[in-house]
């Protein structure tokens, strides 16, 4: 879980670098100039011009795809300990995890991508007979007749885009119980996939309920301690403290521009010795800082909880693979003695 909450930081962290370099090669953004652009995006720019220019939408890109590297590495290695957990072997050491997984992390995020990169062939083949369709007299008919083979090229694009979508967190659940190479890893990933679909499809919203709860306790929880700390120290700082959380609370996104965020927070001051939104306009640079701070360090308890919702789903991802190898070829990937030399016992828990 720590290995995820330093991952999310390192990615958010490229990502932000990249999306600042892709606005600041927009007109718009050196026109703004980089001190207003951070007064305005802070932590979570996005590339907003509607025309930002290829070298920008590219920089952009890139940064997401570069971003995937250490959440990616981090996965493989939850997956690893995981998978060697089930297969019973107690020595095996986080260190020898993060290894492996730094190992494998471009082989892996190459077998996550290359899903996405069918998908943009097949748009790229939609493309190409929308031109097709604009030729004079003739386009149209074969647009027509294309018509059946174009909606089934379609469907399976879609069906990749899913594979795509699904491999981002699956990938490093196979990457971990195979220890393949990259096409191997894409076909076992795709085969869960699209041999096994209604398994597949089980199999994910349970793992989808089953994270979902587990985070919503831990986010209930943190939001009890919130609640309890903020009238603590609300009742001795008073006004002050006020302050601070109101501020505070403008560095999350959205929240302040939600009216059903804003009534419960007003609602809750009614309660509580403390307000949780006041006006701010008189207030001192040195409690603005304070607010400022005060919420990344709310930020921080955001990603903590995220990094136990992903390690939650991470598991399950190696369990639904191990499953679904099982049912597909009768094999159980834990008695290998593949990867490390720990030879698992016969008599493990079956799955």
């Amino acid at each position: 879980m720590y290995s995820l909450f330093r991952a999310i930081l390192a990615s958010w962290a490229v990502y932000v670098v990249f999306s600042y370099i892709a606005l600041m090669l927009t007109v718009e953004g050196r026109e703004t100039g980089f001190i207003d652009l951070f007064r305005y995006f802070e932590f979570f720019p996005r590339l907003i011009p509607v025309s930002p220019g290829i070298v920008a939408s590219l920089v952009w890109i890139a940064g997401i795809v570069l971003a995937m590297v250490p959440i990616m590495t981090a996965l493989t290695a939850v997956s690893r300990i995981v998978f060697e957990d089930l297969r019973g072997n107690s020595i095996f050491l986080i260190k020898e995890a993060r290894q492996f997984a730094k190992d494998q992390r471009y082989s892996m995020l190459l077998a996550a991508l290359i899903p996405g990169i069918m998908v943009l062939c097949f748009i790229l083949l939609l493309f190409v007979f929308g031109l097709i369709g604009r030729i004079p007299v003739i386009g149209g008919f074969i647009i027509a007749f294309s018509a059946l083979p174009l909606f089934f090229w379609s469907l399976l694009g879609i069906c990749l885009f899913i594979v795509f979508i699904v491999g981002l967190t699956l990938v490093p659940a196979v990457t971990t119980c195979i220890g393949e190479d990259v096409l191997e890893t894409v076909i076992q990933a795709m085969s869960c996939v699209l041999r096994q679909p209604r398994r597949f499809i089980w199999y994910e919203a349970t793992a989808v309920i089953v994270t979902m709860a587990a985070a919503l306790f831990l986010g209930l929880l943190c939001l009890i301690a919130f609640h309890v700390m903020n009238a603590a120290i609300g009742a001795v700082m008073g006004y002050t403290y006020s302050e601070i959380m109101t501020i505070s609370f403008y560095r999350i996104p959205f929240l302040m521009e939600s009216k059903a965020c804003v009534t419960i927070l007003l609602g809750l001051g009614d309660s509580l010795p403390i307000r949780y939104i006041i006006d701010t306009t008189g207030a001192s640079a040195s409690i603005k800082a304070a607010g400022w701070l005060f919420g990344i360090m709310m930020l921080s308890i955001g990603v903590w909880i995220t990094s136990y919702a992903l390690s939650v789903w991470q598991n399950s991802q190696v369990l639904i693979y191990l499953v679904l190898r099982k049912h597909s070829k009768g094999d159980d990937l834990r008695l290998k003695t593949h990867i490390t030399q720990f030879r698992p016992e016969a008599t493990v828990t079956k799955i």
